[in-house]
């Protein structure tokens, strides 16, 4: 998997132990100079020596800075983020089908996952990024995120969650083009 990287991949893939983010992982390592980091909120030991797994919770600040931290540390200059965690609903509470049904308990931990954790990602992540060449931060989203695209409604605090986050996914991309062109 090269994606274009003239460089080979120095990737940090956060949820990497889903079911996603393990796909991403076990592609990666297919590259033979690939080196992978790996993280999960509990993150299982890995015999590869390619491969660091380390715990990262999405919605804690200070584990986003503790991993940024320990990549500095480790002299790992990534040139590839990928953000695989997202959650559709949480606290045993299904999607809201109504307006009736929003919970603001439920709406912040939904939004702290899919909006607010991506954009703590990019703070901690980007700067680590080398400056003379190909970089990509990436974070999956979902269609159901487009504003454009809702027809159905519903899903509120999803559908508003993966809107912010494309909203945060364009302003860095603004800001990152900005502070370096090339």
């Amino acid at each position: 998997m090269s994606l274009g990287f003239s460089e080979p991949i120095r990737a940090l893939v956060v949820g990497g132990q889903g079911g996603v983010g393990g796909a991403f992982v076990h592609s990666l390592l297919r590259g033979p100079e690939a080196l992978v980091w790996s993280t999960s909120r509990c993150p299982e030991d890995s015999t590869n020596p390619r491969l660091v797994s380390c715990a990262l919770e999405i919605t804690d600040e200070d584990s986003i800075k503790r991993v940024s931290e320990e990549m500095r540390l480790a002299d790992f200059t990534p040139n590839l983020v990928l953000n695989c965690t997202g959650v559709l609903s949480t606290e045993g509470v299904g999607p809201e089908r109504a307006w009736r049904e929003l919970n603001i308990d439920v709406m912040r931990r939904v939004f702290d996952v899919n909006a607010f954790g991506v954009a703590l990602l990019a703070k901690h992540f980007i700067p680590l990024f080398p400056r003379d060449q190909r970089c990509v931060f990436a974070s999956l989203s979902a269609r159901v995120g487009s504003i454009e695209d809702n027809r159905l409604g519903g899903w509120y605090s999803y559908r508003a969650s993966k809107a912010a986050q494309n909203m945060f996914i364009k302003g860095v991309s603004i800001e990152a083009k900005m502070r370096w062109p090339d």
